[in-house]
């Protein structure tokens, strides 16, 4: 019997509404959730609501997902697709554009986030990194674009050009720090990065 979601078990929440037990011979250590109900935002087929079964495997490690006008449909999707990994004779993987060291193996679909080294490179050190990333000032051009960090120089990134909350705290914090503090030093002597 897999390892079901919290949620999806018996007393949990989703359980209640929507009872279900996986039929399908998934392995012990596999972790499932389902539902019966789910959004899907897709720029090609558009907004809809499907049921669904998400399987984390870890013989392959990966992430599947299958669809279906019910859950036990979503499920045998889902669980066709793994036996479908599991009976490849081989994986060769494909970027797909990916530029973040996921890719899908041409045989069979599988889906690896860390089947290659990523393409972006830290800003700082040049090590493949897709650890994080912001936008800024281009010291050199002057152009706004996209700098990666590694989690080594994560630390240095800063600008409101950022994507999350939280390194716009931070930067605003490190604008009302004196002159002088080790933050300000570190970003102005490795970064030279501007806003």
């Amino acid at each position: 019997m897999p390892r079901i979601a919290e949620h999806c078990a018996p007393g949990g929440w989703r359980h209640a509404g929507d009872p279900y037990t996986p039929t399908c011979a998934w392995p012990d250590d596999c972790f499932v959730q389902w539902g019966g109900n789910g959004v899907v935002l897709s720029a090609s087929k558009g907004t809809y609501r499907t049921a669904f079964f998400e399987a984390f495997p870890t013989d392959p490690a990966t992430f599947i997902r299958g669809e279906g006008a019910t859950v036990a449909e979503a499920e045998a999707q889902a669980f066709a697709a793994f036996e479908r990994h599991r009976a490849c004779p081989g994986h060769e993987f494909e970027r797909r554009g990916y530029t973040n060291g996921a890719g899908f193996c041409k045989h069979c679909g599988l889906f690896a986030s860390k089947a290659f080294e990523p393409t972006t490179l830290c800003h700082v050190c040049q090590a493949p990194t897709n650890h994080s990333c912001g936008q800024a000032t281009d010291p050199e051009s002057g152009e706004r674009r996209t700098f990666w960090y590694c989690e080594a120089h994560a630390h240095l990134r800063r600008g409101n050009g950022h994507a999350n909350a939280l390194d716009r705290w931070l930067v605003e914090d490190e604008k009302e720090q004196p002159p002088g503090t080790p933050a300000q030093q570190g970003v102005e002597s490795e970064g030279g990065l501007t806003d």
